[in-house]
């Protein structure tokens, strides 16, 4: 029973999210992995959000793909 609940808020959560999924521990992975390469050498002062457009747009609009 507290599986199925999980499992319902859980889809409840990523279908207010704009890319329509919850963020795995792997996209938080792979922001680390980018600013520890030299492709991010010229990245200073700046906070990376790893949120999957959340904090950027209003709550419920999706990204087409």
């Amino acid at each position: 029973m507290i599986e199925g609940i999980l499992v319902e808020r859980e889809a409840e959560l990523a279908a207010g999210h704009p890319l329509g999924r919850i963020g795995e521990p792997s996209d938080v992975a792979a922001a680390v992995v980018f600013l520890a390469c030299a492709d991010s050498s010229f990245i200073t002062g700046t906070d990376i959000v790893v949120d999957g457009g959340l904090t950027a747009g209003t709550p419920g609009t999706r990204i087409r793909r």
